[in-house]
């Protein structure tokens, strides 16, 4: 199974109603296919935190696995230039 198996819901509007989500996937060259924009170009593992970068270089939102509910859910960092609230769903992967 490659990586582009692998999809994930990004859920970018945060609290707004309604929800807004795009398909997005995370390449092994450190890029993001998918429906992803100079806000979401790349992407790294630190710390345990996927952090997604914008085409400028700069971090431009962070996420942590929450077992709890099965989501990547943003940190929510208000110096972040991303929504607050984000979140990402993994999609199953059927064989």
């Amino acid at each position: 199974m490659s990586n582009t198996d692998r999809k994930f819901d990004l859920y970018f509007r945060g609290d707004s109603t309604p929800e807004q989500n795009k398909r997005i996937f995370f390449k092994p060259d450190g890029s993001i296919g998918g429906d992803s924009n100079d806000q979401e170009s790349r992407w790294g593992v630190k710390w345990g935190i996927l952090e997604i970068y914008a085409s400028t270089g700069e971090i431009y939102s962070k996420f942590k696995w929450d077992r709890s509910v099965g989501k990547l859910l943003h940190v929510n960092d208000p110096n972040l230039p991303s929504a607050m609230g984000q979140y990402m769903v993994p999609l199953f992967v059927s064989r």
